[in-house]
């Protein structure tokens, strides 16, 4: 008996190595079928790409996977300041005076607010199981395949490679180096996606056969979750995908409030409607060279500056939360190691980090509910004053996370 436990454990320890061996990490569920990442078909680039401040409009300057080494760019720091690029993009030598890729990306990393602190306090979301449904994900990527307990696909065709949504959700939850809840349990479920015009949310492909596959996600989430062992239950469910302007939103909310109804924190860019009105939330901005820890750093959102200096509202509830959204970096679905940062976002990028603060929440105490954390949260939040053109508005409520550990789980 000792001498078979031994070849197990010495089998055991092969298989990591070998796992190990690879850009990858190691995957220790079934994966449905061989994931491709994404290929972006990007080589060089003759010219950058203009930025328009004021058309809201992200991703304008994408440099993901170009060779930019033959481009004279020192003088644009306007326009790479507001980039998106990711660990395969070749920079010239000569670079703008305070634009530093290497160090944008490595803050970018950093959930911030504080958040690293607690997991050096063993505040890590150990032992709670989250969910996520979006895009098809790159199940082998080194920052999050540690955490995968399941994956499903739902009418998803065979061909269809890693998607940047799917690998960002991922990563800023359960992400080793990028996660709010590194150590949290994942149950990921995968839908097509067909991303609508800027500012439109999204359109899943329809299955004739099974129906929609978003609202058959939520349904297995809850399925599954029937199945877990008391202490496993899935606590929180981040729907990585903005439904603002779903088309089948009035059954697609029968799915979301039969899943709360089960016990599970589902968080979706429509949570004010979810929670009858009483929680919303918007995401910030920041100093890409500034500190992810420092609330000197943030700022707006790119997607609602403009309409907070002119009138002064970013939430519908009557107080709302504020989490990092803008100057992110997250797992690429271009290769099991790469990994991407993201300039300026849309509130799907905070969906995540609500889902990793419950998580961790739920660590320290078990008993929390949706209503209670969000109250805490509340409560715990900081507010900061911005200035332009002379004029300064406050922004309430900054989530902070270490207050916030320290008040639910008293």
């Amino acid at each position: 008996m000792k001498l078979k436990k031994r070849m197990l454990a010495f089998a055991l320890i092969f298989i990591m190595i070998i796992s190990g061996c690879s850009e990858g990490g190691t995957v220790l569920i079934d994966i449905p079928r061989d994931i491709r990442p994404l290929d972006l078909q990007r080589t060089t680039l003759n010219s950058l790409p203009v930025f328009k401040p004021y058309s809201l409009a992200i991703r304008q300057v994408d440099l993901r996977g170009y060779d930019l080494t033959g481009l004279e760019i020192k003088d644009n720091y306007e326009e790479l300041i507001h980039a998106d690029f990711d660990t395969a993009t070749k920079w010239p030598y000569w670079l703008p005076e305070g634009f530093n890729p290497k160090k944008i990306l490595e803050n970018g990393k950093d959930p911030g607010l504080g958040v690293r602190s607690l997991h050096e306090d063993g505040i890590t979301g150990k032992g709670v199981s989250v969910a996520i449904i979006s895009g098809v994900l790159l199940p082998g990527h080194k920052e999050y395949s540690h955490a995968l307990k399941l994956y499903e696909e739902i009418s998803v065709k065979e061909d269809e490679a890693a998607t940047v949504e799917g690998c960002a959700q991922a990563s800023l939850l359960v992400g080793k180096t990028t996660g709010v809840a590194p150590e949290a349990d994942l149950y990921y479920f995968a839908i097509s996606i067909n991303p609508g015009s800027q500012g439109s949310g999204f359109s899943p492909s329809y299955d004739t056969m099974t129906g929609d596959p978003l609202i058959v996600a939520i349904n297995r989430v809850v399925e599954v979750n029937e199945e877990l062992e008391e202490d496993s239950k899935i606590r929180v469910l981040c729907i990585g995908l903005d439904v603002s302007q779903y088309e089948g939103y009035g059954r697609l909310e029968i799915a979301v409030q039969k899943a709360a109804a089960s016990g599970i924190f589902v968080v979706s860019t429509e949570l004010y409607h979810t929670y009858n009105y009483q929680m919303d939330f918007n995401g910030l901005g920041r100093n890409p060279m500034g500190d992810p820890d420092s609330l000197d750093s943030y700022k707006p959102g790119y997607i609602w500056e403009y309409k907070f200096y002119t009138f002064g509202r970013y939430v519908r509830a009557k107080e709302g939360l504020l989490l990092p959204m803008d100057a992110r970096t997250a797992a690429a679905p271009t290769g099991a190691g790469q990994y991407a940062y993201y300039a300026q976002n849309d509130t799907t990028l905070c969906v995540p980090y609500i889902g990793g603060l419950y998580a961790l929440a739920c660590q320290v105490n078990p008993s929390i509910t949706p209503t209670a954390f969000w109250e805490k949260a509340l409560e715990t939040g900081d507010t900061v004053d911005v200035k332009r053109n002379g004029i300064s508005l406050s922004l309430k409520k900054i989530v902070n996370p270490v207050r916030l550990l320290a008040s639910v789980s008293k």
